[in-house]
């Protein structure tokens, strides 16, 4: 279960094409929450509702912090 609410581009926002730039998330189907924060890579399991820091985000990239809805754990240890 994932409870991210992603950010999609609509009419009212200035999408990046009107540049002929190719957007980030139109074009390359780039997830970004905006309730957490969190980007591709960045993302957990289950949205925590939210902003994250900083340094929350770079642990998820690095794969040493998820969130399961209940709990922030590691997934590289078992639980």
């Amino acid at each position: 279960m994932s409870n991210h609410t992603y950010f999609e581009c609509a009419p009212f926002y200035i999408c990046q094409r009107a540049s002929w730039k190719l957007c980030e998330f139109c074009d390359k189907g780039v997830k970004y929450c905006i309730a957490c924060g969190g980007a591709d890579k960045s993302l957990t399991m289950v949205c925590p509702g939210v902003r994250l820091t900083p340094e929350r985000l770079q642990m998820i990239y690095d794969g040493t912090k998820n969130f399961d809805g209940y709990e922030w754990f590691n997934p590289k240890e078992n639980k």
